[in-house]
């Protein structure tokens, strides 16, 4: 089947449930230190909402969050001018990392027949259309696509859509056709093929988030500006291609001025100390840990009117110690 060209179609983020605002810093024997700033919690939720395109079709794939051993439900959207009556395209993943199994309903209209098959190994090829040349409606969910996550996997895995047909009423071609890939992060951070890298960022439901990046963690630019729909939301960040590393951050609007540690310093004898800063009143934690996993209590207190000092006098007992702020209601 001939392919039409692709082009990888920005995406709106989608995101979720219960957050709160971290602050995350890596203090090393050296006084290496890295701040990493997110939204917390957890859900799965589609990639619907999408960036106006001059397509006039746009075949996208969700990006959701998943589990080792898990099943995750990865949404298939196919966006249209309301000129289209059938479509036909493939998904391509691979069978190491996913395993995909029979597509579930959407929100296609009644008359709508989907149907598809196995082509080859990592690829199945599906046709969506109407018997009576009915007109889809410019934006449908064709299906929920289940997935599951192979139980060593420790990154996820992409699902990129390839050969995409759209036709008309008339059984003239529906082009360009923008195609997106999507697929099921494990982790938040999965880096592409292309250099290019997907983020996942927890997040509090209908609040409004800033995500940032940067490279030495002194001069932070803006990428994306994302309202949260359910627990978390997904973009892709497309000018990480050719960097050797990139940091990110996601500052919820509300919370402005974002919360800072500011004057890190390490001092003779090992201890670490630093000043918190954030919204007046609030009353936060500092936990540590040396792997980014367990967490542990060091201190609660509250801001008054300026940056709160903390020191650690135990940091000198390990190698490689993170810091963050955990917000409290």
């Amino acid at each position: 089947m001939p392919g039409l060209g692709e082009r990888r179609a920005r995406r709106q983020h989608v995101p979720t449930s219960t957050a709160f605002t971290q602050n995350i810093m890596k203090i090393s024997p050296k006084l290496s230190f890295a701040i990493f700033v997110a939204a917390l919690s957890f859900g799965v939720v589609p990639l619907g909402a999408r960036a106006a395109s001059t397509n006039a079709a746009t075949l996208s794939v969700g990006l959701v969050p998943g589990f080792p051993g898990a099943t995750a439900q990865v949404p298939i959207f196919l966006g249209t001018t309301g000129t289209a009556v059938a479509a036909q395209f493939e998904l391509n993943y691979s069978p190491a990392h996913l395993q995909p199994g029979s597509i579930g309903p959407g929100n296609l209209d009644a008359n709508a027949v989907v149907k598809w098959r196995q082509v080859s190994p990592g690829v199945l090829r599906y046709v969506v259309y109407s018997p009576q040349n009915t007109l889809f409606r410019t934006n449908q969910q064709i299906g929920s696509l289940p997935v599951v996550v192979a139980t060593s996997e420790t990154k996820g895995g992409q699902i990129t859509p390839a050969n995409a047909l759209v036709a008309a009423a008339d059984g003239s071609l529906v082009t360009p056709v923008g195609l997106t890939q999507g697929g099921v992060l494990v982790q938040p951070i999965f880096v592409v093929s292309d250099g290019s890298v997907d983020l996942m960022f927890h997040a509090q439901p209908n609040e409004t988030y800033i995500v940032q990046a940067t490279t030495n963690f002194v001069n932070w630019v803006n990428i994306s500006t994302n309202t949260a729909l359910l627990n978390y939301f997904t973009l892709t960040d497309y000018g990480s291609v050719g960097l050797p590393y990139r940091f990110y951050r996601a500052v919820p609007i509300a919370f402005a001025p974002p919360w800072q540690l500011s004057a890190i310093a390490r001092q003779t004898n090992g201890a670490v100390s630093f000043q918190v800063s954030g919204g007046q009143g609030a009353t936060f934690v500092v936990q540590a840990s040396t792997n980014l996993a367990n967490w542990v209590n060091l201190a609660t207190n509250s801001i008054a009117t300026g940056p709160v000092p903390f020191t650690d006098a135990g940091a000198g007992l390990f190698p490689v110690r993170f810091y963050r702020v955990l917000v409290l209601p």
